[in-house]
């Protein structure tokens, strides 16, 4: 058998090394391509890049964070918290983070740290935003502009805000001054014409046409409900055809429908009656709630009542630390310290104690 050369048989090591090698370069070369098309830049979890506020809404919902906002239309302008959390002017936007909601700048820098249950983009220089305690509105120096206590509100337009407060709507000015009191059941913003559709009697109710001093412009044969209006410092009622109803004579009415009409002038309230057009109770309360079921509470010093439509003391004798509002002919008082729920019969009032769990 012929014998190899030693040059032979060093020329068939370096060959041997080469395809090592090479089958090792194409290996790593084929892997690296694998990886590359199931891992591309930017969509792995170690991808460093920083995701704009204004970007950060499409991701997370990519990611199946939280549901995309859905737009419905109405006839009513719907409430801030059904619009878009990433539109808006800035400078801050709105950004969700562990269960709650913040602010961060256009390049993703946290401005204000995630404390709300729900926030909306800036407009007019306000945000609304939802705590705890109800929807108030922050201003752009990261302060809170007007306090979180209503139950809903739209964002400001013309210089005033619809809310929501004890499940009736007003305007508030941006200092959260009320300008137009609590007394609608559906209300919008304000138009570029400066004026708010409003319904009263329900949702499905009369809807009529308001200007910024809550006075009825449009539509208005089909608001059989009265209106309560300011003029200057003081308020009245204001009915069908701009009919007065009572003099500009009270500090303040609180009113939403029926036909009495508390009221209170000189620091002291009383009930004004429509259908009698006169003052029944003249003003010696302080404070007279609004009535429901033919009563009403009222509180002189630390003591609180009921009053029926004819101004006196339901069994003047029944004296409460509390009282609240007449339901299906039942009411929560409370007396010395417990809590008690006051029954309506024919025969009088009864007192059930309340059990707590």
């Amino acid at each position: 058998m012929p014998t190899a050369s030693k040059g032979s048989i060093l020329i068939g090591k370096l060959i041997f090394a080469v395809c090592l090698f090479g089958g090792l370069a194409f290996a790593i070369l084929a892997l690296g391509f694998i990886l590359g098309r199931k891992f591309p830049e930017g969509n792995t979890s170690a991808s460093k890049k920083r995701i704009p506020a204004t970007e950060q809404k499409t991701h997370a919902q990519k990611a199946g964070i939280f549901p995309t906002y859905k737009s419905t239309k109405s006839a009513i302008p719907q409430s801030a918290e059904s619009t878009p959390a990433t539109s808006g002017e800035g400078p801050f936007y709105p950004v969700y983070q562990e269960g709650k909601w913040g602010y961060a700048d256009k390049k993703g820098n946290i401005m204000i740290g995630a404390s709300f249950l729900k926030a909306m983009h800036f407009k007019n220089g306000l945000a609304p935003a939802q705590t705890e305690k109800g929807w108030g509105f922050l201003n752009k120096d990261k302060l809170t502009a007007i306090p979180y206590k209503y139950e809903e509100v739209r964002f400001f337009s013309n210089g005033l805000a619809a809310v929501k407060l004890e499940k009736h709507w007003g305007y508030i000015d941006p200092t959260g001054k009320v300008v137009i009191p609590f007394q609608f059941d559906i209300a919008g913003s304000f138009d570029n014409d400066g004026r708010a559709i409003v319904g009263t009697d329900g949702v499905n109710g009369n809807t009529f046409y308001i200007d910024q001093k809550g006075q009825c412009v449009d539509f208005c044969a089909a608001n059989r409900q009265p209106l309560v209006v300011k003029r200057g410092r003081w308020y009245g009622l204001v009915g069908q055809q701009d009919r007065e109803l009572t003099g500009f004579v009270y500090d303040s009415i609180n009113y939403v429908g029926g036909r009495m009409v508390p009221f209170r002038r000189a620091g002291k309230w009383g009930v004004y009656d429509l259908k009698k057009m006169t003052e029944i109770l003249e003003p010696m309360y302080d404070y007279v709630g609004r009535f429901q079921e033919g009563m009403a509470g009222v509180k002189w010093g630390n003591d609180w009542g009921y009053i029926n439509y004819s101004g006196g003391l339901i069994e003047p004798g029944l004296v409460y630390e509390a009282v609240g509002a007449f339901s299906d002919g039942k009411a929560y008082v409370r007396q010395k310290g417990k809590e008690w729920m006051l029954l309506r019969g024919k025969k009088g009032f009864k007192k059930k104690k309340v059990k707590r769990r």
